[in-house]
């Protein structure tokens, strides 16, 4: 369930910012994308490289709703966009510090979507065989850099640095192109968000059929009415949250966790739909839904207890 992971990973990486002097973050910058120079205060930027990634990449398949496979494709075209723009004449290490942060969201993106199952959007092949391709794509790049050496610098063996002429222009250009960056990018959120919280046929959140108490299949929410919530019809998680009670009453423990897996991803799917509408609606909600997956999935089931964080969360949806 959301834990606040694009806030938090950008939280860190504000902090980060806050330590370092602008001059010497620039310096920093610029030492590490040459390899050489001040290499603790270029780590410490590396570093901060990290959390924005990583808070980018959740923020655009799982806040805004795009999916693995398009917050992919979106990153690898600004990459691609970037890397043209530094051919034209964009500074080199104004280039190479967005492609960079960049690769981090890509890199999720592009995992996630091998390795998460079709029903969370994936293509199923798991993390093994995930890892194993990362690995052999890898090893592939570092032969192939070997063997060509197209990534070596002229001089760089007899320790010659900043054969040409330095470049100009770095600072206006950051200026520009960051403040670009971010309005464009707030832009689209505002309007993603915009669209999400009014795009709301929920009667099939995220395509998931749900088994009804006789055993048949139906569509997710269509066996009950429309439900008073702030957050809109909720009846197919009420569906669901049924047909897992149900589970638990007839003692089916298998049935209640593969319930309690539908509903997981019933709601997860639904969060960038449902959050922007009441955020503290949402929050209730996803908390009682925290508690069933708790209450299902422990070692030991309790029964009475797996019934009352059930009846919790179908009250919560009514």
């Amino acid at each position: 369930m959301s834990v606040g992971v694009a806030n938090g990973a950008l939280k860190t990486a504000l902090a980060k910012i806050s330590q370092t002097r602008p001059s010497r973050a620039y310096a920093a910058m610029a030492h590490l994308a040459c390899f050489h120079g001040d290499a603790s205060e270029a780590i410490r930027w590396a570093d901060l490289a990290v959390p924005l990634g990583t808070a980018t990449g959740d923020l655009m398949a799982q806040v805004l709703g795009l999916g693995f496979l398009f917050a992919g494709v979106l990153v690898a075209t600004v990459i691609a966009v970037i890397a043209i723009a530094w051919r034209l004449g964009l500074h080199s290490v104004l280039s190479f510090w967005i492609i960079y942060v960049l690769t981090r969201p890509l890199g999720a993106s592009i995992g996630d979507f091998l390795s998460q199952p079709p029903g969370e959007g994936g293509l199923g092949l798991g993390a093994t065989l995930t890892s194993l391709l990362f690995f052999v794509a890898i090893i592939g790049a570092v032969v192939y850099l070997a063997v060509t050496k197209s990534d070596v610098i002229e001089g760089a063996d007899e320790g010659v640095h900043d054969v040409a002429v330095p470049e100009r222009g770095g600072v206006w250009q950051t200026v520009v192109v960051v403040a670009s960056l971010i309005v464009l990018g707030f832009a689209g959120y505002l309007w993603r968000t915009s669209a999400l919280a009014q795009d709301i046929p929920l009667a099939a959140v995220g395509g998931v059929e749900v088994p009804s108490a006789g055993g048949a299949s139906q569509q997710a929410g269509a066996a009950n009415p429309p439900s008073g919530s702030r957050l809109g019809d909720l009846s197919s998680f009420r569906t669901i949250a049924h047909s897992a009670l149900q589970s638990v009453d007839t003692g089916d423990q298998a049935g209640a966790t593969a319930r309690a897996r539908d509903l997981e991803i019933a709601w997860d799917d639904a969060e960038a739909r449902l959050k922007p509408r009441d955020k503290a609606a949402w929050t209730e909600a996803d908390g009682k839904i925290d508690k069933v997956l708790r209450e299902i999935r422990a070692a030991s089931p309790d029964p009475a207890g797996e019934k009352a964080a059930l009846g919790s969360l179908i009250d919560a949806v009514s």
